[in-house]
C-alpha cells in the first residue's frame, strides 16, 4: 500500500500533462461569423503568398494550421461580404477565435425606370453535346469549374443543368456562380447578389442531369459570362465524374481551386447547360 501511495503523485502529474497536451492539440480552429455573430459557411480562406487555400465548413469553422504558415496573410472572401485580410499570427486558435465579415450591401441613391418592354425567347447555351466522362475531385472543396457563354444580346437565366456521369457519389454541396467577363477575358464581378447553394443527394448524382431552377433569382446579363460549378463539401465516395461537353456558344472553359487565386483553362470542360431567355 505504501508503494502505491508513493507512485500516485507521479501518476497524477503525468495524467495532467497528457490532458493538457490533448486539449492544446484539439483547439486549432477559428470561426468566421457575420456582424450578428452568426456563422458564415463556405468562406474562401486564401493565402496569396503561399498559394494555399481552403473553404470553411457549414458552421464557418476552419483549421488554422491545416495549410497556412504562421507568417501568411489570409484573405477571407465570400459573396455578399467585403473581403477581409488578416495575418495568421494575429489569430489565436481556440473557443474565442472569430473572424467577422461585414456585409457589402450598397444603398441605392436613385432608381431609373425605363418605359421599355423586352420580348424574350427561350434558348439553350453552354455545352450541349455529350462527350466522354471527366473526373472532378469532390474531395477538394473549393474547386470551381465552368464554361464561358458569349451572347451578344441581353438574357435572363432560368435554369442550369449539370450532367453527372454513371458513378455513385454520396451527398455533396454545390455552389453555382455567374461572373461578368472583363475586357481581358478574365472573370470579374459576380452577377448574382446572393449565394446559390444546393445540397445534392447521392442518388441524384448517379448518371443523371441535375437541374437548378433560377427563375426566382432573376440573373440577367448583357454580355459574355462565366457559369461555374463549385464543390463546397467532401463527398464520402471521393472522386466524382461529370460529363465533358462539346463547345457551343463558347470557345473555352475556366478552372480554379481553393489553392490558386487565378483562373486556368482545364483543357476539358464540364457539361453545363443554361436555359435562358434572350431578346428576339
Amino acid at each position: 500500500m505504501m508503494c502505491i501511495n508513493k507512485q500516485l503523485p507521479s501518476f497524477l502529474a503525468l495524467l495532467c500533462l497528457l490532458v493538457s497536451a490533448a486539449l492544446t492539440a484539439q483547439v486549432t480552429t477559428c470561426q468566421v461569423v457575420d456582424e450578428n455573430g452568426e456563422p458564415v459557411p463556405f468562406v474562401n480562406v486564401y493565402a496569396p503568398a503561399s498559394q494555399a487555400g481552403l473553404v470553411t465548413d457549414v458552421d464557418g469553422y476552419f483549421d488554422l494550421f491545416e495549410k497556412f504558415a504562421i507568417e501568411d496573410t489570409l484573405r477571407f472572401s465570400c459573396l455578399s461580404y467585403d473581403d477581409r485580410y488578416l495575418a495568421s499570427n494575429d489569430l489565436e486558435p481556440g473557443a474565442n477565435c472569430r473572424v467577422t465579415l461585414r456585409s457589402d450591401a450598397i444603398e441605392l441613391q436613385n432608381i431609373v425606370v425605363q418605359d421599355e418592354r423586352l420580348e424574350f425567347i427561350d434558348s439553350t447555351v453552354g455545352h450541349s453535346e455529350e462527350l466522354p466522362l471527366a473526373f472532378y475531385d469532390f474531395r477538394a472543396p473549393g474547386a470551381e469549374n465552368g464554361v464561358l457563354v458569349d451572347m451578344d444580346r441581353p438574357m435572363l437565366i432560368d435554369k442550369v443543368d449539370i450532367q453527372f456521369g454513371p458513378v455513385t457519389v454520396d451527398t455533396t454541396v454545390l455552389e453555382l456562380n455567374f461572373y461578368e467577363v472583363g475586357e481581358d477575358g478574365q472573370p470579374a464581378r459576380y452577377l448574382q447578389n446572393k449565394r446559390i447553394i444546393h445540397q445534392v443527394l447521392g442518388p441524384k448524382l448517379h448518371g443523371a442531369i441535375y437541374s437548378i431552377d433560377l427563375t426566382d433569382e432573376r440573373v440577367r446579363t448583357e454580355g459574355p459570362i462565366l457559369i461555374t460549378l463549385r464543390t463546397l463539401s467532401v463527398a464520402d465516395d471521393g472522386q466524382g465524374k461529370l460529363f465533358v461537353g462539346a463547345k457551343m456558344d463558347s470557345d473555352q472553359g475556366l478552372f480554379r481551386t481553393a489553392d490558386n487565386e487565378g483562373w486556368e483553362d482545364p483543357g476539358i470542360h464540364p457539361l453545363i447547360e443554361a436555359t435562358v431567355r434572350v431578346i428576339e
